[in-house]
Parts: structure tokens; sequence; C-alpha cells
């Protein structure tokens, strides 16, 4: 590419250190870190200022329509979204998770999850996590909390040891994240046509096939009361998993060979779920 471009991210660590990884693949480009918290308004103003040409963002982070003159020019692959819940050793009575002692303070970063969380373990003191890792790690060390729960990217970005710590793994099944989360989107103007074309290049197809699901999904309800997953199984079916906080936190699961219709199917079933819950 002729054109030298300065990347920006947002102050999250995944998207800095994808920002990073797309420098160290392409000679002459430059990076420049936005401000912590930037709203998509300051985003779009200095991307307009040319400050930088495009910016790395978590995509679950993003709305669904984006303020005019910028578009979501691609998307990265998806990195590990499975939840974890990391404690101390003795915050368990026994072999598994739902050993853990009562009243157990457990940190979660959105609601959708302390929802399934109080469903599945409803004798745990669940709270939001307000902090970012580090400042929740030094948490756990210092046993102001039992433990909390995050997506495996996370400590592996962070390079988080999970030595001397009870792990457990969560299943689609049990827990189920935010809507396209572990996907980091590049945003750019819409009308830079030359950086569009590299995005292109760069941008995976599969995963912006789930993730779209996933938003569609998201896009139907409230915020922050919808949690889903999608993915291709290995005889490329699409799976999606999806939950919702309405009367009772209601989940359902459906598969099928294409991603055409699989978001309006499982926004179907969800509110009839939440119709019937309250007749």
């Amino acid at each position: 590419m002729e054109k030298s471009l300065k990347i920006g991210s947002s102050s999250d660590l995944l998207s800095y250190n994808e920002a990073k990884q797309l420098i160290s693949g392409n000679t002459g480009f430059e990076y420049v870190r936005i401000r912590k918290n930037a709203s998509l308004d300051s985003i779009k103003q200095e991307l307009f200022a040319k400050e930088y040409d495009l910016v790395c963002v978590p995509l679950s982070k993003l709305p669904f329509v984006l303020p005019d003159g910028i578009v979501l020019a691609g998307v990265s692959k998806r990195y590990d979204t499975t939840l974890s819940f990391i404690g101390n050793q003795n915050c368990l009575k026994g072999p598994t998770i739902r050993d853990i002692r009562e009243g157990s303070k457990i940190l979660v970063q959105s609601e959708i999850i302390k929802l399934q969380l109080q469903k599945l373990l409803p004798e745990v003191d669940c709270q939001i996590d307000t902090g970012n890792f580090v400042d929740t790690t030094e948490l756990l060390k210092s046993n102001k909390i039992a433990g909390f729960i995050r997506p495996n990217y996370e400590f592996e970005q962070n390079k988080f040891s999970l030595d001397d710590h009870y792990v457990w793994n969560f299943s689609p099944y049990e827990m189920i994240g935010v809507p396209a989360d572990g996907v980091i989107t590049y945003v750019c103007r819409m009308d830079d046509i030359i950086v569009r074309k590299f995005i292109k290049n760069i941008h995976e197809s599969d995963t912006s096939k789930c993730t779209n699901v996933e938003r569609k999904i998201m896009k139907s309800f409230d915020s922050g009361t919808i949690g889903a997953y999608c993915f291709k199984d290995e005889h490329n079916n699409f799976q999606i998993h999806a939950v919702n906080n309405i009367e009772g936190n209601e989940r359902c699961f459906f598969t099928q060979s294409t991603s055409a219709g699989l978001a309006e199917k499982i926004i179907e079933i969800l509110s009839n779920e939440a119709n019937l819950s309250t007749i």
C-alpha cells in the first residue's frame, strides 16, 4: 500500500494490541493512541481532521447505528470469548463451581452475566465490576473478592498466570457473554476509498457473518438485556446461543446451515418466550 496510515485505538488492551499488529505487518504505518473513553463523535471528528485514518475499536462497544460519515469497514478475527471464573483456592468447599462458598463476592462485567450467574449460583454475592483488569486482579490477590468472571482473551492479552487459582471455563450452555465480544472493528471515514480497500483485504468475513447475527439480535432488545454468541461448528453449520433478562432470564439455542434469517429466528423465539412468561 502506497499511503502511510495513521492507526488509532480505543483504550482497551485488545484494540491496542490489534493496532500494533497492523503496524508490525505493514511498512510505513504509524500508531496514534486515542485518548481514553473517546466517544464516537470525537472519533468521527478526529478521523475527518485526519489525525488518523482508521481506528481499532471493540465491536461489542459500538451501537448498531453510527454517526454519519464513518463506517465499520471490517472486523478482526475473533479472540477466545469463553467466559471463565477465576478464584482463590479457598473459595470452594468442593471440586466444582457449584461448590463455591455461600456469600462469596464475585465480580462480573455486565448485567446479563450477573443475571445468569445469579440463576446458576443464587447463594453468591455477584456485583458489577467497574474497574479495569489490573484493578480486579489486585482485589483477588488481596482477598477482597473470592473471584471474577472475564472472557479468556483478557487473560491472554494481559499475560495473567492462572497458576495457583481455581479456574472454571463456562460453556455457552451455562454462560453467554455480550454480543460481538472479542472482535475488533476497523472504523474509518466512509469516503476514504483507499483505507476501505486496505481494510477489505484484512477483513475476516467468517467472523463478520457471526457477529452480524449477534448484533441484529442486540438491536431488537433494550441495551444490556441480551447475551448472544454465534459460531460455525466443524460441519460448517451456524450455532447461536442467546439469552435475555426479560421475565426470568430466558435462553435459547438454534442451529442451521446458513446465517441468513438466523437472527430473526432467535428474536422470534426470545420474544415469544417473553410474551408467554407474562400470560
